[in-house]
């Protein structure tokens, strides 16, 4: 978060935080919002691709994660 200078802290950001960080070490698809997606497939994070775990932000790409899965 700290390399995104346009991004303003808020609080609600940490429960944001803890929630990647118990779900891409051990899911397959992680569903977010649009920032969050951003902040940990971003360059000097690439979350998404240490952990395998695919980061989905827009609910039409969701629902086509979840359709495969059935």
């Amino acid at each position: 978060m700290r390399w995104d200078e346009n991004l303003t802290y808020e609080g609600n950001h940490l429960f944001d935080f803890e929630h990647a960080a118990c779900a891409l070490p051990y899911a397959d698809v992680f569903f977010t919002e649009r920032q969050l997606k951003h902040l940990v497939t971003q360059n000097q994070l690439k979350l998404d691709q240490l952990y395998s775990c695919k980061v989905v932000a827009k609910a039409k790409e969701a629902l086509a994660c979840l359709k495969k899965l059935s």
